[in-house]
């Protein structure tokens, strides 16, 4: 399951934050945004519990940040392009469709 994280952090930390967060094995994407929350994060975790495990751990890590909002899809239908079964198994692919995209 996928943990959504929006948090707050002084523009003057906003770097070294995200430097910090990305070196998190859980962390995927993680971005500078512009708006009222500028720090956006999504976490691969295994269970509710580890979710708020990890917001822990990013409280213990990185007092700089707040954390204001926070979603969780607890079943990825799609990964990567790989259609998944509800227990995450390969079920089935969704080609990229390249033919409208402009020639370089």
């Amino acid at each position: 399951m996928s943990v959504i994280l929006w948090g707050k952090v002084t523009p003057a930390d906003l770097r070294a934050v995200s430097a910090l967060v990305t070196g998190l094995r859980e962390v995927r994407p993680c971005a500078a945004v512009i708006a009222r929350h500028n720090l956006k994060l999504v976490a691969w975790v295994r269970s509710l519990d580890d979710a708020q495990r990890f917001e822990v751990r990013l409280a213990e890590r990185m007092p700089g940040l707040t954390v204001a909002d926070r979603a969780v899809a607890l079943w990825p239908m799609k990964h990567n392009s790989h259609l998944l079964d509800e227990r995450g198994y390969h079920v089935g692919a969704v080609a990229l469709d390249v033919s409208g995209l402009p020639h370089a």
